[in-house]
């Protein structure tokens, strides 16, 4: 039987290894992607002449969120 908590910990080693793999070109394109993102969604709701609904709006919260926390990620990076 395997350990559980070792069994994790090492997931954890793993995925934070392959996270620090990430480039910041591959960082700044998520960046893109995370800003059409929002911004299609502001689209649709300004091309129905409405303002966003109560998902719309936690959807772009967490798409800001998300953007944030990449542009540290890629200040990180920079220092580095």
């Amino acid at each position: 039987m395997f350990n559980r908590t070792l069994l994790a910990a090492a997931c954890a080693r793993v995925f934070a290894n392959a996270a620090s793999a990430v480039t910041i070109e591959e960082l700044k394109d998520k960046l893109v992607d995370l800003s059409e993102a929002a911004n299609g969604i502001q689209a649709r709701a300004d091309a129905e002449k409405r303002q966003l609904s109560d998902d719309e709006r936690k959807e772009v919260d967490n798409i800001m969120s998300t953007f944030e926390d990449t542009e540290a990620e890629i200040e990180k990076k920079r220092r580095t």
